[in-house]
């Protein structure tokens, strides 16, 4: 299994329906909710899925919009804050027929504080447990998007292996590199050895450090002064240095065409 370390989730909004209300597409969406009765029920299980916490939390304050292509105003905002923008009564009600507003017409992405921090860092230590982001290349300044992007692994070092002590150096270094690409079936990348591609991060323990917050998330970390990709500095302290060092790595389900041969 992999993991990212934080305590928040991030998806879509339509994680929160049920799957019968979403089933068929957005236009199949948008035209149960012209039924009264259906539309009782979505909002119902959204309230009871998305909106009820047994952690104690208020999910009002603690879930965020992190992309929303006809309101960008909502970006970086919880439930509460976009109900207090629009002059709307803050209520758990209120909320529900806000997400689905929002899953009708703009298809938003969100963060969710649902997790606690003594369950991702007892995952953590499981040593069949590999780190991810589950992120994508983001572009800096566009929407709010998770931190998780541009802060996993420097914050597995910085915070789970210099200041909680949860992972051994080693043990994180692995759940990076080597454990990923045998996992993936990669018999030349992972490990440091004659013959491997030469896939290397240079780092400072001391100074690593994730600077990517959920209300700053477009920042890169601290610490990493060298990337090498195939034998080439790609990035050094934080600057690009090579373009196109790396390469696409095709697993068995590659269908060849004329284009490479393969």
């Amino acid at each position: 299994m992999d993991q990212y370390p934080y305590t928040a989730t991030s998806s879509g909004f339509a994680s929160s329906f049920p799957g019968w209300a979403v089933a068929g597409g957005n236009d199949a969406f948008a035209e149960r909710l012209d039924d009264p009765e259906a539309y009782a029920r979505i909002s119902q299980a959204i309230i009871e899925k998305r909106l009820t916490s047994v952690r104690g939390r208020n999910p009002l304050e603690t879930i965020y919009v992190t992309s929303n292509k006809n309101h960008p105003e909502y970006e970086g905002r919880n439930l509460a804050q976009i109900l207090d923008l629009a002059g709307r009564e803050v209520s758990i009600s209120n909320a529900a027929d806000l997400i689905i507003e929002m899953q009708k017409g703009d298809r938003p992405r969100g963060v969710f504080f649902q997790m606690a921090e003594d369950d991702v860092a007892a995952l953590m230590r499981k040593p069949y447990n590999m780190i991810a982001s589950d992120g994508k290349i983001e572009i800096p300044g566009i929407e709010v998007p998770h931190p998780r992007a541009y802060g996993t692994f420097p914050r597995i070092l910085a915070r789970y292996v210099r200041e909680l002590g949860d992972l051994t150096l080693e043990d994180a270094v692995r759940k990076m590199s080597s454990l990923p690409a045998q996992a993936m079936g990669f018999e030349d990348r992972g490990l440091l050895r004659v013959g491997s591609f030469a896939d290397v991060v240079i780092f400072d323990l001391d100074r690593v450090e994730d600077t990517a917050s959920f209300e700053e998330p477009h920042q890169y970390p601290k610490g990493i002064e060298y990337v090498i990709v195939n034998g080439n500095v790609a990035a050094r302290n934080g600057a690009i240095a090579t373009k196109n060092a790396g390469a696409i790595i095709y697993g068995d389900g590659k269908v060849a065409d004329e284009t490479d041969g393969r």
